[in-house]
């Protein structure tokens, strides 16, 4: 094991606990919050205990742009960190020609 790597949980500017809540719920809550909380580049701290928050959370940040920095497990709380990256306005759909 390397002596020189230095891992960093990363900052958070907010902070939103979703204890007892389950998904789809938690996901929609998440959206909620940052459409109304947070500007592009802030970092917010999650802790769920839902046990499909992982997948759920993970797949939600690849499909929407956002970046999930870190995310891990402490006792039976799910932590995450979450940069908004893009917009989280509805995806508008055009029809091609």
């Amino acid at each position: 094991m390397r002596s020189d790597v230095k891992l960093e949980t990363p900052s958070a500017n907010k902070q939103l606990d979703l204890l007892e809540y389950r998904c789809p719920r938690l996901l929609i809550a998440v959206i909620r919050y940052m459409r109304a909380e947070m500007k592009p580049a802030e970092v917010v701290r999650i802790v769920a205990n839902d046990l499909n928050a992982p997948s759920s959370l993970q797949a939600w940040c690849r499909q929407s742009g956002q970046t999930l920095l870190d995310m891990y497990e402490e006792g039976e709380l799910f932590v995450f960190y979450i940069r908004r990256e893009a917009s989280l306005d509805p995806v508008k759909l055009v029809a091609s020609n």
